[in-house]
């Protein structure tokens, strides 16, 4: 009896824990390319230049997105700077909700 409680506990905490994993998860990982006033395109940290690779996704952003990490504005975000991004999608647009920056 106590063997079945320990493995179904140790169930539920394994899938928890993957749950919590996928959810904080972010959308985009990669550098801002062609930073503009309201939006900048995502590329790859690391570029094959044998591979093909579709368009960068194009990312936007307003005063409601959070910006952490090595700064702390979107104001501050520039060309080049490695970030994770966690989008909302909607009407093809992709909106970010909260942008990582790991590296300037």
């Amino acid at each position: 009896m106590k063997r079945t409680i320990i493995i179904s506990l140790v169930i539920i905490a394994v899938f928890l824990t993957v749950t919590i994993l996928f959810l904080i998860k972010s959308d985009y990982h990669g550098k801002i390319g062609d930073l503009k006033e309201g939006n900048f395109s995502l590329n790859p940290l690391r570029i094959d230049p044998e591979a093909e690779y579709p368009a960068p996704p194009i990312i936007y952003f307003d005063d409601n997105t959070n910006v952490v990490g090595k700064v702390n504005r979107v104001d501050d975000l520039k060309n080049g700077q490695e970030i994770k991004v966690w989008v909302t999608e909607n009407e093809d647009r992709k909106l970010a909700n909260k942008i990582e920056v790991i590296s300037e």
